[in-house]
């Protein structure tokens, strides 16, 4: 009877901690990833072809997404190509308008 209470117990534990993480991402994760976007607005600046104050930087996963306006194609072109050579991106999608 004790036994099967215990196995009980740790069963409804282990459920508990499953269902209490399902769909979230850990600490390292959400940190990496805000790193990635902290490095990605740095490089964009750093270059200075790009008034990246008018780009919003998204990253989940390593995976960034650039929204907002730019100029040209070229510069379009450029924030995709300075973003994809940061380190840990790894995909880039734009959402950047010309304008």
């Amino acid at each position: 009877m004790q036994k099967t209470f215990i196995l009980s117990l740790i069963i409804l534990i282990l459920s508990a901690m499953y269902c209490s993480n399902s769909g979230q991402r850990n600490t390292g994760e959400v940190l990496s990833d805000e790193t990635i976007k902290s490095n990605v607005n740095y490089a964009l600046h750093k270059d200075g072809r790009i008034d990246q104050t008018l780009i919003r930087i998204d990253c989940v996963n390593g995976n960034v997404t650039l929204s907002g306006i730019v100029h040209s194609q070229k510069q379009q072109d450029l924030a995709i190509s300075i973003t994809a050579g940061v380190r840990g991106v790894k995909n880039v999608t734009s959402q950047l308008i010309i304008k």
